[in-house]
């Protein structure tokens, strides 16, 4: 910065090029590190959920339904429905798909971001997801915590409605 002074106060030509190197040598602010640990989970976790799942088995789906207020008839229908989850990545936002012949459900959710939410059940709110290490995202829902995660390569939802806790375990396809 010295040299840059004395070459501007001789009136030297060489002042706009001094000032050049020495702006380039300036440090840029760094992402903070809660920063990059949010893109680091992000690419890991993107990489664990992002996929086609399909349905192998489910705990409590009547009594989560029943407790949901879902008519018995459509609980019965609903036990034989073979389900798929279709999870996909767009920038930060996940967009998790419930597919079966009834009905399909599409959520898209930002972690650390409030997000639109549908249900299951069909009861619509506000969410926010929380990512919970590499392998698991966590929406709190008034009355309901939805936790998706990887267990030995298979996708674990759990709905814990607190007397209920509804658990679906689906294979990657």
């Amino acid at each position: 910065m010295a040299m840059f002074r004395r070459a501007a106060a001789a009136g030297s030509s060489l002042a706009p090029s001094l000032m050049r190197v020495q702006s380039s040598r300036i440090k840029r602010p760094r992402a903070t590190e809660n920063e990059e640990t949010l893109e680091e989970n992000l690419v890991n976790v993107m990489a664990a959920f992002i996929g086609k799942w399909e349905l192998e088995s489910q705990e409590n789906f009547a009594e989560f339904m029943r407790l949901s207020g879902v008519p018995e008839d459509a609980i019965q229908n609903g036990e034989k429905l073979v389900s798929h989850t279709e999870i996909t990545k767009s920038g930060d936002a996940f967009t998790i798909s419930n597919i079966n012949p009834k009905k399909t459900l599409v959520n898209t959710i930002t972690p650390g971001k409030e997000s639109d939410f549908e249900t299951l059940s069909g009861k619509k709110g506000k969410v926010l997801v929380t990512l919970q290490g590499d392998t698991k995202m966590v929406a709190q829902l008034p009355n309901l915590t939805h936790t998706l995660e990887i267990v030995g390569g298979k996708l674990v939802e759990t709905l814990d409605a607190g007397s209920v806790v509804f658990k679906r375990v689906s294979k990657k396809v």
